[in-house]
């Protein structure tokens, strides 16, 4: 069994939450994209984990199922470290130094 740190986004506000988002992304797991019956299914997921930007707004949730969220943990997902490759390695499309 998994340790898990209290949430602050339980009962009746993460059902909010989690029902928003459902609106804005569709009824499925971000990650894995298997619908969910209902959001009450889902968890809510940080798309850049708090471990690395303590940033919690709206959009930076997503729903996930839980194996998903459990799998990501405090990963930056690999379509944001793509984006953000050309800034870490100090270097432009164009291939010339930032």
């Amino acid at each position: 069994m998994s340790k898990r740190r209290p949430s602050r986004l339980s009962g009746h506000r993460g059902r909010r939450l989690r029902a928003i988002i459902g609106r804005r992304d569709g009824v499925r797991c971000f990650h894995c994209g298997v619908p969910f019956a209902s959001t009450d299914e889902a968890t809510l997921d940080h798309f850049v984990p708090r471990s690395v930007w303590c940033y919690d707004r709206m959009a930076n949730f997503v729903l996930a199922c839980d194996p998903c969220n459990q799998a990501k943990a405090d990963v930056l997902p690999l379509g944001l470290l793509l984006v953000l490759q050309p800034w870490l390695t100090g270097r432009t499309q164009e291939g010339r130094a930032a």
